[in-house]
């Protein structure tokens, strides 16, 4: 059995931020002052001489204490200059407060040269924003996504044979999103573009090491 604990405080100073300026370009602006605080723990249990168990969880508290920046497309200034928005006391994008991860992994000799072996992983995080500007229409809600294989292979690893599933369930997860060009700051029209990760995907993989 393995436990790892970190526990941490991380203070920057000057954070460079990169915004999309809604029009073709992007500003990079300097964030007198951030903060992160965070608790991480993984632990790995080989429960049997077979089974192997593993998971990890991980919050993280991410502030800026000193920034002012671009607003959000229809949002208030609250910086004194009608344009840029006070986001001392907020987070960052990309920063979801939890993320917790759970599996397993299974090997077991069939046959004199043959092991089978299976597993799968469930990963769960928080809500996070996808765009620099917090842009409430630009969040990604909270998800699990879950993955799976299973196989068979040479004992001394010579080859092997796994099918693979990813994103069972066919979670809608998007990675990173902004306004799109032009729409809003010189048409005022809000519009958005986003990407998207792939859905559900299986795949044979087969391997051979000589």
């Amino acid at each position: 059995f393995e436990l790892n604990a970190a526990l941490y405080v991380t203070d920057f100073d000057d954070l460079q931020v990169s915004t999309f300026d809604g029009v073709l370009g992007f500003n990079v602006r300097n964030a007198g002052e951030s903060q992160v605080k965070g608790l991480e723990l993984d632990m790995r249990w080989q429960a049997t001489e077979n089974l192997q168990l593993f998971s990890s969880v991980a919050y993280t508290d991410f502030e800026f204490l000193d920034y002012v920046g671009q607003c959000a497309f229809g949002q208030a200034s609250d910086a004194g200059d009608g344009l840029n928005c006070d986001y001392a006391g907020k987070t960052n994008e990309f920063v979801a407060p939890w993320v917790i991860t759970l599996g397993t992994s299974y090997r077991r000799p069939i046959f004199s040269n043959l092991v089978f072996h299976t597993g799968f992983d469930a990963y769960y995080t928080d809500a996070y924003y996808v765009a620099p500007t917090l842009d409430p229409k630009q969040r990604q809600q909270s998800y699990y996504k879950v993955n799976s294989r299973i196989g068979v292979g040479h004992q001394d690893g010579k080859w092997d044979v796994s099918l693979l599933s990813k994103n069972l369930f066919d979670e809608d997860v998007l990675p990173y999103g902004n306004e799109t060009p032009l729409a809003g700051r010189t048409f005022g029209a809000f519009s958005a573009w986003r990407f998207v990760e792939p859905g559900r995907t299986t795949a044979l993989q087969a391997t051979l090491r000589f």
